[in-house]
């Protein structure tokens, strides 16, 4: 009969093979009284905390001389702490730590796409795998609380990459013990710990949560770079208030007044925000407002009339209205269109909880088109793949893809109108601009944006990252110029992959996205999808997004 110890020790074996997923016919090698098989080269330490301290140390200091051999050695070493978390509640947070202090070396290595993961992100998401198994049985909120006494800033000498990590542990998971941590984190002076706390809050429906992120959005009405403005848009689109509590009158009163500011932009942020109001609440004040923007409209009877006047802020906004249109159809499921008085009567039915019948009238079906996109706009930008391969034959068979593009822009432009204002970009290995301001869409200007265009022929590689940079006027610190950035919604055109991929996208806009307001509508021509980046700058910026062949 085996002894105690010998017995401990035989269990303990058989968590660490569960542990590191391999079965128990594989452990003869783990019994003290097995001789058999060939011993591992190398065993953790007794003391797995103390271990993943120093490989994580080391790590640190040797980033680039990680290597497989390296994260070999952490696998067992993750694997006895994952034991631990199992075997021993009490010692949770020491385990927490330990793990942190290796997920730290890439504190957003679970968002990393495989193709583009190195050693440190390896190590990174294997430590986030042992702790989030960990947050799944924790029952109790103990290890959740562990980790979030990690981000708190009441202690200088905590590694801002460990707090990160802290805070990527939790997302998404809205562990009450965590919530007042949290909370409290929204208000830190750290960009980055702000940003990683309201992810982390986003869609919880409770108090504090709702509070933290209210604040949040009044900080960023005047300070666009003071959070990720994308997920303040997310926990809005998520959440919904309780009418007239004291938490939705906080929010409306804050964004009322944006939806009939002379800044458009303000407009932009405003209606985003509403998404969490009542509909109550939110319903009556969006059909007032779209009334209002309509009767801002220029006068069409006259075309001098109907041009802006540069010297003042154009009032009126084409998107703006449309955008209205869209709150109000993503709360009723109805498509009344930009009719004031028709929404009125169906929320009135609606009140009465009477059927208000057949409501839906046609949509505009004279809005410009573009390879299919419709966007509602009067101040447009096109940024156009100017590449080699856009000398290659339309599928439509109508000349090349570059030539069909520029027919499209031609289309585009003639339905807009004269009261609407554009200019053309095109890109390849460099960008080429056609005027620096917006002009009126009369036929003249189209017809010299044209012949322009045209003298440009299709050569060179696909740089859109110096393109779309141009566009958003950003100066020496990276800041978008806003007073010389007059379109409202850019359209871009490419035919394939671009020699940047999609990872300078999401950073850009986060940092100008809330501040620009711009909106990209993307077209991906051929097969294959791109790589991405044209998906991205439409989703993150709220525009739309297609692929087509021809």
């Amino acid at each position: 009969m085996a002894s105690p110890r010998t017995t401990t020790a035989i269990v303990r074996a058989l968590l660490l093979c569960l542990a590191v997923g391999v079965g128990f016919g594989h452990c003869a090698t783990a019994s003290p009284q097995s001789g058999k098989g060939r011993a591992p080269k190398e065993q953790p330490p007794a003391d797995a905390l103390e271990a993943a301290r120093r490989w994580a140390a080391s790590a640190q200091r040797e980033r680039d001389g990680l290597d497989q051999e390296r994260l070999t050695r952490l696998q067992p070493i993750l694997a006895e702490l994952r034991v631990l978390m199992a075997s021993q509640p009490e010692r949770r947070p020491e385990v927490a730590l330990a793990l942190l202090e290796v997920a730290a070396l890439a504190p957003h290595a679970s968002d990393a796409p495989s193709s583009y993961v190195v050693p440190a992100e390896q190590a990174s998401a294997s430590a986030f795998e042992a702790l989030g198994r960990g947050l799944d049985l924790d029952r109790d909120g103990v290890l959740a609380a562990a980790v979030a006494a990690q981000f708190g800033n009441d202690d200088p000498k905590r590694p801002l990459e460990r707090r990160r990590a802290a805070l990527e542990a939790l997302r998404g998971r809205h562990a009450p013990s965590t919530l007042a941590a949290l909370a409290a984190a929204t208000g830190d002076p750290r960009r980055e710990i702000r940003d990683g706390a309201a992810a982390c809050l986003v869609g919880w429906d409770a108090e504090p949560a709702h509070r933290a992120q209210i604040a949040l959005w009044v900080r960023l009405r005047s300070d666009p770079k003071w959070v990720r403005a994308q997920t303040l848009d997310q926990h809005f689109a998520a959440v919904r208030l309780a009418f007239d509590s004291p938490l939705e009158s906080a929010l409306f009163g804050a964004l009322s007044g944006d939806l009939l500011s002379q800044d458009w932009r303000a407009t932009v942020r405003a209606l985003r925000a509403s998404e969490a109001l009542s509909n109550e609440r939110a319903v009556p004040v969006l059909i007032e407002s779209l009334g209002s923007w309509i009767a801002r409209r220029p006068p069409t009877n006259n075309g001098a009339q109907n041009q802006p006047n540069r010297l003042r802020p154009q009032l009126w906004s084409a998107r703006i209205e449309n955008e209205f249109v869209l709150a109000l159809q993503r709360r009723s499921g109805k498509r009344i269109g930009a009719y004031p008085e028709r929404w009125a009567r169906w929320w009135k039915t609606a009140q009465d909880d009477q059927d208000p019948g057949e409501v839906n009238v046609p949509q505009q079906a004279s809005r410009a088109g573009f390879y299919g996109l419709r966007p509602a706009t009067d101040r447009v930008c096109f940024v156009i793949d100017r590449s080699g391969s856009m000398a290659a034959a339309s599928p439509a068979g109508d000349g090349s893809r570059y030539r069909q593009a520029l027919g499209q822009l031609e289309r585009f432009v003639r339905e807009l109108g004269p009261g609407a204002r554009f200019r053309v970009v095109l890109f390849s290995d460099g960008v080429q601009v056609w005027r620096d301001t917006l002009s009126p869409a009369t036929p003249a200007a189209l017809a010299e944006a044209l012949t322009w265009a045209g003298y440009q022929k299709p050569d060179g590689g696909t740089e859109l990252r110096p393109a779309i940079e141009g566009v958003l006027r950003l100066d020496r610190s990276g800041n978008p110029n806003l007073e010389r950035l007059e379109e409202d919604t850019v359209i871009v055109l490419c035919d394939g992959a671009t020699a940047e991929g999609p990872g300078w996208v999401a950073p850009l806009l986060e940092r100008v996205g809330a501040a620009s307001a711009i909106a990209f509508h993307c077209v991906q021509l051929g097969s294959g999808g791109g790589d991405g980046a044209l998906r991205l700058l439409a989703e993150l910026s709220g525009g739309e997004y297609v692929e087509t062949d021809g």
